[in-house]
């Protein structure tokens, strides 16, 4: 407890606000599952037999118990903010929470869960404006996107059985950056039982038209619309960059806080935002690890699921490659998630714009 105090004074004194969280489990059943899935894996117990390592750390967790102490009742009625998680939010106690960011952290807090639920992204099919090189728009699939429709359901099915070497803990970790895929053949053996599945989809025509065929409960999300590029709707790239210089220059200089100018335009920043709600809600299914997500979205906003959830910095979130026709399945774990991909051999335009070297001098705007 003076501990505790001695931080909030100290932070106090430098006009910095504190919000102490405590998570306590006093389930064995939860404790051992919990040193089985993580603590094992961690670099403390590299080589370790896999019952020694657990009577070590059940020794550590004695040893810390006896010097721990509690947020107290003294502590609810001081001056300090705390949000305390119990039995893996069985229950949740909060005190003296102020404000719109504590209150946010409370909200994620609340809906956080260890379990290992697979998430499944996908983009739509390829679309008509993806062959035309236009952005935005309410398009339907293209001929080649109906034939990635029609196969997705028997993709879905493969990564749903697929284990590398037969054993689903040895997956690969995909490496944040690196230019390999963890490619899954077609024929991999089959020797995990499907879990559950829904389909989340945007409300926009290519993406619920590319689930359509799948056999799951479906919900349609306005959040997973994809970015709103304002007066840009239905042009090429080419044609921003000949209309609005300045913006398309501004936009290269700084993608993610760049917002399109016009009736409705977001910046990444806004997406982010507005994909609170959607992250939420993965967050909270992860309990059961049998009820599985794939969501069926766009380009820019798999990028932000996919970067929240491989821990991608705001910097490079608006470059991550999302290609179509492509599924990714991402399983969370202790220590990041693991990720392989499952491709079908049907061919798609790239959608994808290298990162553009800074421009100081941004030119005049032009053009109406």
């Amino acid at each position: 407890m003076s501990r505790r105090a001695a931080i909030q004074a100290l932070c106090k004194a430098h006009g910095i606000d504190v919000l102490f969280i405590e998570s306590i489990c006093d389930r064995e059943d939860v404790i051992m599952q919990n040193i089985r899935e993580v603590k094992l894996s961690s670099p403390d117990y590299v080589g370790w037999d896999a019952d020694a390592a657990v009577a070590d750390f059940m020794a550590r967790i004695r040893f810390y118990e006896k010097g721990y102490e509690t947020l107290s009742v003294d502590e609810m009625d001081a001056e300090i903010s705390f949000v305390k998680l119990i039995n893996v939010n069985e229950q949740v106690i909060v005190n003296r929470v102020r404000g719109y960011l504590q209150s946010r952290i409370v909200a994620l807090l609340m809906n956080l869960n260890i379990g290992h639920a697979n998430i499944y992204l996908s983009r739509h099919g390829e679309s008509q404006l993806n062959l035309e090189g236009r952005i935005g728009g309410d398009s339907l699939l293209s001929p080649r996107g109906e034939r990635y429709m029609r196969a997705l359901p028997e993709l879905i099915a493969q990564a749903q059985a697929y284990t590398p070497y037969g054993h689903a803990d040895d997956d690969r970790e995909r490496s944040r950056g690196a230019d390999g895929d963890a490619d899954a053949d077609a024929d991999a053996d089959a020797v995990r039982e499907p879990e559950s599945l829904t389909v989340w989809t945007s409300t926009l025509r290519r993406t619920r038209q590319t689930a359509s065929l799948l056999p799951y409960p479906k919900i349609a999300w306005r959040e997973l619309d994809e970015l709103s590029v304002g007066a840009c709707d239905g042009m090429t790239y080419a044609e921003i960059e000949q209309r609005f210089p300045a913006e398309f220059a501004e936009r290269d200089n700084d993608k993610y806080n760049y917002r399109y100018h016009g009736p409705g335009g977001e910046s990444y920043a806004d997406l982010v935002r507005r994909l609170e709600p959607v992250i939420m809600e993965l967050e909270r299914h992860r309990h059961d690890p049998n009820k599985a997500i794939l969501i069926i979205g766009h380009q820019a906003v798999l990028r932000c699921i996919y970067g929240y959830l491989l821990s991608f910095s705001h910097d490079e979130l608006p470059y991550i490659p999302i290609p179509l026709h492509m599924v990714m399945r991402i399983t969370p774990k202790a220590y990041g998630c693991v990720e392989t991909r499952f491709r079908v051999d049907i061919p798609a335009v790239n959608t994808y714009r290298a990162r553009k070297a800074p421009n100081l001098a941004l030119p005049t705007s032009g053009g109406g």
